[in-house]
């Protein structure tokens, strides 16, 4: 059951900088590699034409390219399914059909139903919207924000610094445009680690 990770929580990522973060990226990529966490060919493609990723996220993701998976079968009927609701057609934007843009949202919620797994996005659920958070509801899809996700992967790393563990808290709050600086409880409490399955 994995995570599959939506554009702009990966995007939120280039504010975990490697060299503050060690233990967490070595992690991290582990779970990349263990395909406990991966993502959508679409969502490379929106990653690749924009502008404001750092230059070392950038050469991550060229390093870590096979994370982004191409559509199965089975992920491009449910992409279909999710058309046939009305509401759910405006995850196509008119400037995204204009110019012939990638969307990614529907192929992140597609292989997370395939694989039973649990979308990490930040969009925010809104009434009588076509967010990630509404269509995963209406298809009973789990779904998840990089706040929320975080702490499970603080909470296995074993040999995580705390200091690393409360930098790795403040950014997932900051990272948050919904919730500005809002800090983890999880992360810095006492609580049994959630297990990342």
């Amino acid at each position: 059951m994995p995570y599959i990770f939506d554009t702009n929580s990966i995007a939120t990522l280039s504010h975990y900088y490697p060299k503050r973060f060690p233990s967490f990226w070595s992690l991290f990529d582990a779970a990349v590699e263990a395909e406990e966490v991966v993502s959508v060919r679409e969502v490379l493609k929106e990653l690749e034409n924009h502008t404001f990723l750092q230059q070392w996220l950038d050469d991550w993701l060229d390093e870590h390219k096979p994370m982004f998976h191409i559509p199965s079968a089975k992920e491009m009927q449910f992409v279909v399914e999710i058309f046939k609701v009305k509401q759910f057609q405006a995850l196509v934007g008119e400037k995204q059909r204009l110019r012939g843009s990638p969307v990614a949202d529907p192929f992140v919620i597609a292989c997370a139903n395939v694989s039973d797994g649990t979308v990490v996005t930040q969009e925010v659920k809104k009434e009588g919207g076509s967010k990630i958070p509404n269509v995963c509801e209406h298809f009973k899809i789990k779904c998840t924000n990089l706040e929320d996700f975080s702490p499970r992967m603080v909470g296995s790393f074993k040999n995580l610094r705390i200091g690393e563990i409360s930098r790795v808290a403040a950014i997932c709050g900051a990272g948050s445009p919904q919730r500005p600086g809002h800090i983890i409880d999880d992360v810095t409490s006492h609580r049994r680690p959630t297990p990342l399955a």
